[in-house]
């Protein structure tokens, strides 16, 4: 990957960075954290970015980077500068919402995939900063350490080579990921690191209705086969892992209400808003994984 951003990545940040969304939103700090401060090459994970106001003043409504207004710079291990990630694609949201003075805004954005692919492919200190406007983070520093289990290594760089099963884990599916989800379904099965994460978005994907574009076909939710993968994915993601916990603990959820077991998804709200309450997080960062954790039903 280049150092730099490529043509187009700098027309698009040029584009947005004169946009009257952004050029409200300057009396803000970014700050800029992670779930947990080391990954395998191929591990899932979100970052947090908390806008707060120092006045009253009007962000983007969304800080996510697929809507290209916060924007994400990665220095690699190797490299003299600093490259503009690029989302796998961009959308329109031109809404705003109002921050009052000392109020803080905390969104997650997955950037381990992109347009470019893999993010982090390497083992080495990378380095991360997060961008609203003419305001920035500090960076961030992100460890990519090698797994030292030979299967765990194995799966790695299978997830490394195939680049369909990097998207389903960055959109959490995608029927038509055909080369894909095999290798996800047997990392699944197995009780590595990277286990748990294959198991949420196989889950997560049969939990929702899904339309494939390639063949025309229209694919129901599944409950029963969502839910098996999600409780698996509830065992076996890292414990400080809390953006995809927070994910697998709504979806499965939902799923519960939706077979009537109010009862047990109640109980497994509650023993996760348990264990936040008591995870290494700032407060803002704490109560937007919270929110994730409610699935829209």
């Amino acid at each position: 990957m280049s150092a730099r951003p490529s043509r187009t990545a700098w027309l698009v940040a040029a584009a947005l960075a004169g946009s009257p969304v952004i050029a409200c939103a300057q009396s803000v700090s970014v700050v800029l954290s992670l779930d947990k401060p080391s990954f395998f090459p191929g591990e899932p994970f979100a970052v947090h970015v908390t806008v707060t106001a120092s006045s009253s003043t009007s962000i983007p409504a969304s800080l996510d980077a697929r809507h290209g207004f916060v924007q994400f710079y990665v220095s690699a291990p190797d490299a003299t500068g600093e490259r503009l990630f690029r989302p796998w694609a961009l959308f329109e949201n031109p809404t705003t919402r109002r921050l009052m003075p000392g109020e803080p805004r905390t969104e997650s954005s997955r950037i381990f995939f992109g347009a470019d692919g893999w993010t982090f492919p390497s083992p080495g200190r990378y380095r991360v900063r997060a961008a609203l406007g003419e305001r920035s983070s500090e960076p961030v520093a992100v460890d990519i350490v090698p797994p030292t289990v030979p299967l765990e290594r194995e799966q790695s760089a299978a997830l490394l080579a195939n680049r369909e099963a990097g998207m389903f884990l960055l959109l959490d599916g995608g029927d038509h990921l055909e080369n894909g989800i095999p290798e996800l379904r047997r990392i699944a099965a197995s009780r590595t690191r990277l286990a748990g994460y294959a198991a949420h978005s196989l889950g997560t994907s049969r939990a929702v209705r899904f339309s494939n574009l390639r063949t025309g076909q229209v694919r129901e939710p599944n409950a029963a086969e969502a839910r098996p993968l999600l409780e698996r994915a509830r065992v076996l993601l890292p414990p400080d892992a809390w953006h995809f916990r927070a994910l697998s603990v709504g979806r499965l959820d939902a799923v519960l209400r939706l077979q009537g077991r109010n009862d047990l998804a109640t109980q497994l709200q509650q023993d996760f808003a348990a264990q936040i309450q008591r995870a290494n997080l700032a407060a803002a960062v704490r109560d937007q994984i919270l929110q994730t954790a409610i699935i829209r039903r």
